[in-house]
C-alpha cells in the first residue's frame, strides 16, 4: 500500500513532537509498504516556540531512499509584527468560523499544493495526518474525498490542551474558538472512511464524544531505538536528573525544599543536580537557581534528542513532578523516563492519575508526596551508590517495553491494516 503521510512537525525539527510520526512511518516501512511524507523544511536546531513557527523559505528539496518519500517545502510564517487591530481580531474570527485554525503554524496551502500534485499522479491507498495544527485535517478530509481515499486523523493533542485542566474556566473567545474547533472537527471526521487516533484514553472520550466514533489508542512511548544507541556513561557524581521543560504551573516545591533538605552536609564533589532544557521557561530556571545551591547546579537550554537521551540513562535518578490538573496528558518525558533503566523520582505525583499508575505499573520508581518522603528516598538511592552497590531497582521488562515507541507503532499500523483490510 501507498501512504500519504502530513506532518508540520517532522525530523530533522528538534520538537518531541516530530517522533511520533517518525515512529509511524518506519513501522509502515517495516511492513513492507510506500510512505511519502509531505512536511515543511526546518534546520534541526529549534529550541522553543518561536523557532517551531518561524520562517524556513529554503527551496524544496527531497529524500529518498527505498520505499520512502519525503518532501522538505519552503514555510512562509505569517506576519506576527501587525498590530492587533479590531479588524484583524474580526478578521481572525472570521477565520475560525471558516475553518481556518491554528494560524501561526500554518503550512496546509503549501502541503495541499504537493500532496495533490502527488495524488493526481499516483494512487494513495491512505492519507495520515499528524494533529496539531488542526489545518492539516482541513487538508487531509479535503484529499480524502477528493480522491476518495480513507484518512487516519492521529491527535499528538487537543486543538486547545486547556481542554484537559480540570474546571478550567474559558473566557468568551476561547469558548467560541473551541466550539469552531469542535464544529470542524465532527464535519471532517465524520462518515466510516476516516479513522481516530490519539495518545490516552482521556483524550480519546474527549474525541471520541465529539464525533460519536471509536477513537484508537497508542501511546507516545520511549524512543527504544535511540536509547539503545545512548551511550550509558558511569557518571562520578551521584547524579540527580531533570531533562525537558518544567513549566510555571507544575508543581516543584516538594523537590525544591526535598532537595535542601538532601544536600544538607553533602559534598558538590559528590553529587550534581542536571537541570536540562529549564531555560525554555526563564522564571522557573530562575527559582530553581535562587532556591538551590550553586555548586551543585547544572542548568542548560534544550539539547539535541541524542544527548539528552544519554543524560537520561547515565543519570542516577530523574525527577517527575506529574501534573495532576492536566488529566489524561502524559508527557513524553515520562515515557523515556520508563524506558531509561533508572528510578524515577515523582514528586508530588498525580493523586494516582495516569504518570503514578504507569510508574507504579512498572514499578520505575517511588512517589514523594512530602519533601521529608523526598529526601529520604533520595537519601537511601544516595546511600547505595556511595557504597558502590547497585542502586536497587524493580522495573518489570515486559510491562516496560509495552510502552516503547516500536511497540506502539507497530499497534498503531497493525490497527490502521486491519481497517484497510
Amino acid at each position: 500500500m501507498h501512504f500519504l503521510y502530513l506532518a508540520y512537525y517532522y525530523p530533522p525539527c528538534n520538537s518531541v513532537s516530530s517522533y511520533r510520526p517518525l515512529s509511524h512511518v518506519k513501522s509502515f516501512l517495516k511492513a513492507g509498504h510506500k510512505v511519502t511524507v509531505i512536511t515543511r523544511q526546518w534546520q534541526g536546531n529549534e529550541r522553543g516556540w518561536m523557532d517551531y513557527i518561524k520562517g524556513d523559505e529554503r527551496p524544496a528539496t527531497m529524500h529518498t531512499e527505498g520505499n520512502l518519500n519525503i518532501y522538505y517545502l519552503p514555510y512562509r510564517a505569517p506576519d506576527s509584527t501587525k498590530r492587533k487591530s479590531l479588524f484583524s481580531k474580526i478578521h481572525f474570527f472570521m477565520q475560525y468560523a471558516k475553518g481556518n485554525f491554528h494560524p501561526e503554524i500554518d503550512a496546509s496551502k503549501v502541503i495541499f499544493k504537493k500532496a495533490n500534485e502527488i495524488a493526481q499522479k499516483e494512487k494513495i491507498d491512505c492519507i495520515i495526518i499528524s494533529s496539531p495544527p488542526l489545518n492539516l485535517l482541513k487538508i487531509g478530509h479535503k484529499l480524502s474525498l477528493r480522491y476518495k481515499t480513507r484518512l487516519v486523523a492521529d491527535f499528538r493533542d487537543l486543538w486547545n490542551s486547556n481542554l484537559l485542566v480540570k474546571n478550567y474556566r474559558f473566557g468568551f473567545s476561547e469558548k467560541l474558538k473551541n466550539r469552531f474547533c469542535a464544529l470542524y472537527f465532527r464535519k471532517w471526521t465524520k462518515g466510516p472512511h476516516v479513522m481516530v487516533t490519539t495518545v490516552s484514553g482521556v483524550l480519546a472520550d474527549i474525541l471520541s464524544k465529539q464525533n460519536g466514533k471509536k477513537t484508537g489508542i497508542f501511546f507516545n512511548g520511549y524512543e527504544d531505538e535511540l536509547l539503545a544507541l545512548a551511550t550509558k556513561k558511569t557518571y562520578p557524581k551521584f547524579t540527580f536528573s531533570s531533562i525537558g521543560t518544567l513549566y510555571a504551573f507544575y508543581n516543584i516545591d516538594n523537590m525544591v525544599e526535598g532537595l535542601n533538605l538532601f544536600l544538607k552536609n553533602k559534598s558538590p564533589e559528590k553529587i550534581s543536580l542536571c537541570f536540562i532544557g529549564i531555560t525554555a521557561v526563564p522564571e522557573v530556571a530562575k527559582r530553581i537557581s535562587d532556591a538551590l545551591p550553586a555548586p551543585f547546579l547544572r542548568i542548560s537550554d534544550r539539547i539535541p534528542k541524542t544527548e539528552a537521551l544519554e543524560i537520561l540513562k547515565s543519570s542516577h535518578v530523574l525527577f517527575h513532578s506529574a501534573v495532576k490538573e492536566f488529566e489524561g496528558a502524559y508527557t513524553t518525558k515520562i515515557f523515556d523516563y520508563v524506558g531509561s533503566g533508572n528510578n524515577i523520582l515523582l514528586s508530588p505525583g498525580d493523586d494516582g492519575g495516569i504518570i503514578d499508575t504507569l510508574v507504579i505499573e512498572t514499578r520505575t520508581g517511588k512517589i514523594a508526596k512530602t519533601p521529608e518522603e523526598f529526601a529520604g528516598i533520595l537519601q537511601t538511592w544516595y546511600d547505595e551508590w556511595e557504597s558502590g552497590k547497585t542502586i536497587h531497582y524493580e522495573g518489570i521488562s515486559s510491562k516496560i517495553s509495552f510502552y516503547s515507541r516500536s511497540v506502539q507503532a507497530h499497534n498503531f499500523t497493525q490497527s490502521v491494516l486491519n481497517w484497510l483490510t
